[in-house]
């Protein structure tokens, strides 16, 4: 059985013709001067919001980053407009978020001082509702529903990447009293900037923790292409590690579509970090292959490109779509653009 999957699974992505499987269409750019990355984003009542996020005033390479306070939104029916609606208790960026149907929890953050344990929830009118913290401060970090309950990796608890966890994090949005529950810790070395996806496999749901990157105790910085397995069920031993990614992939953009399958949108795979201060403008953007993994077959394969490559943002999805808006397309640039994007028939 496994083996007709598997080929199954390869000859629909064959037959696509690699970009020919995603449909991108572009959507009104995000009215922020320069775009920004590590916004909040989410939908509420049929609408994307967009909050917060950080980029380098012009010229980028000779300006200290600066972080942002606004929210954007975008009804996703009738006629397509951004307008701001407000602003966040403070400027943030590089937190998690994820829509639920109150309106897009937001979770951790930080800015140029302070890295932040407060978590809200946001509404289409701009207004913030506390919900209970984080046991400690994260950024950096990736969440994911499944059901009424929101998983977190946290993450790093500083600005420093040596501060990244393995710890594993549980809300209960029909508990919140109860607060943020510790479940069983990551078997491998804490990381940052990965992608947390909740998808089906056979009968039940799972979550997928993808990529990131981590320091080794050299100091180096490792771009990471494991991928570990999640299961709620399994109260002893709930992780398992699953087919590494093609390439390694960090700050990335990854969601669930059709019954059993995860794409990977973006991310960077760390070529060039070593020579982007060399390279500042004349760096050619992060790589732009789509990676398309199935949780039954265990397999990943390459599944087109994106029109470019927007890092350090978050895909948002609602209904048979996905919507990418703003994000960072090569070192310290940022972008305006935004795009939805869907399955072709």
């Amino acid at each position: 059985m496994k083996v007709v999957i598997v080929s199954l699974f390869v000859a629909v992505f064959s037959l696509a013709g690699g970009e020919d499987r995603l449909l991108w269409n572009a959507i009104p750019e995000l009215p922020a001067e320069l775009g920004v990355a590590g916004p909040f984003c989410g939908i509420h009542e049929e609408t994307l919001l967009v909050a917060g996020g950080a980029n380098f005033p012009k010229p980028v390479w000779e300006n200290h980053k600066v972080w942002h306070r606004q929210i954007y939104a975008l009804p996703l029916k009738g006629e397509r407009s951004w307008k701001m609606v407000g602003e966040l208790p403070r400027p943030i960026g590089y937190g998690a978020s994820l829509s639920v149907g109150e309106g897009i929890v937001c979770i951790g953050g930080n800015d140029a001082e302070t890295v932040f344990e407060d978590v809200f929830l946001l509404k289409i009118d701009g207004t913030v509702e506390p919900l209970p913290s984080l046991p400690e401060p994260s950024c950096n970090g990736a969440a994911a529903l499944i059901g009424r309950r929101i998983y977190f990796s946290p993450g790093m608890s500083s600005s420093s990447l040596a501060s990244a966890t393995g710890s594993f994090l549980r809300l209960d949005l029909d508990d919140i009293e109860a607060g943020w529950e510790a479940l069983p810790s990551l078997p491998a070395p804490g990381r940052a900037f990965s992608v947390l996806v909740a998808q089906t496999r056979a009968d039940r749901e799972c979550l997928y923790l993808i990529g990131g990157r981590l320091e080794e105790s050299s100091g180096e910085v490792s771009f990471l292409s494991e991928v570990f397995e999640f299961d709620p069920t399994q109260k002893s031993k709930p992780w398992k590690r699953r087919a590494s990614l093609p390439v390694p992939l960090s700050a990335g953009t990854g969601v669930a579509l059709g019954e059993n399958h995860i794409f990977m949108l973006s991310g960077a795979d760390g070529s060039l970090i070593a020579v982007a201060d060399e390279l500042k403008l004349d760096h050619p953007g992060f790589p732009r292959s789509i990676f398309a993994y199935d949780t039954n077959a265990d397999l990943w394969i390459e599944a087109g490109e994106m029109p470019v490559n927007q890092v350090t943002t978050q895909a948002v999805a609602w209904k048979d779509r996905v919507f990418l808006v703003t994000g960072e397309v090569k070192p310290r640039v940022r972008t305006k653009q935004g795009w939805e994007i869907s399955l072709r028939p």
